[in-house]
């Protein structure tokens, strides 16, 4: 019974940290217009006077998009990414944060 109860207990506090997570702010659909650029290893919008938006499994934009002002919707997902160089071992990075729209959609802006 004991062993029940402790399997019960953990058992829920690993869901209830997962619905935490999904309950997040960062962490919802949105909608997002701007001018649809490629990035290194990414295609990004680039939001007037705020941030850019990296596009979950898209690696650059075709020609119909590129340059363009496009509407993209996803589900937001922000990432914190620190500093992994040191000044003996130099690390290629992105550091800061990084907005991903995951499952997106896109078309253009008339």
């Amino acid at each position: 019974m004991l062993l029940k109860i402790i399997f019960t207990t953990a058992l829920v506090s690993c869901f209830s940290g997962n619905l935490r997570n999904y309950a997040d702010s960062d962490n919802k659909r949105i909608v997002v217009i701007g001018i649809a650029e490629n990035d290194k290893d990414a295609a990004v919008v680039l939001v007037e006077n705020g941030p850019y938006y990296i596009i979950d499994g898209l690696d650059e934009w075709g020609d119909k998009y590129y340059k363009k002002k496009v509407r993209v919707s996803g589900k937001l997902v922000v990432e914190e990414h620190t500093k992994m160089s040191t000044d003996s071992v130099h690390v290629q990075e992105r550091v800061g944060t990084w907005r991903i729209l995951k499952r997106p959609k896109w078309e253009l802006v008339k």
